[in-house]
């Protein structure tokens, strides 16, 4: 199954058709960028992104 992300948070997924973390529907396999946080002390990309839980992000979904 290819991967998804979501248009409200940017998670990226598999297997799932609502967003684990924010609950949506909103998904899209058409996204670019790919960025793993690991851990959200002092890290100005889950900042910049507003990420709250580590994971895998895409930096752009359409």
């Amino acid at each position: 199954m290819k991967e998804k992300a979501c248009r409200v948070c940017h998670r990226i997924f598999s297997e799932k058709q609502q967003c684990p973390d924010c609950k949506t529907y909103t998904l899209s396999e058409d996204f670019t960028g790919i960025v793993w946080i690991f851990s959200l002390e002092d890290n100005q990309i889950a900042k910049q992104l507003n990420v709250t839980k580590p994971g895998k992000y895409a930096l752009k979904v359409r």
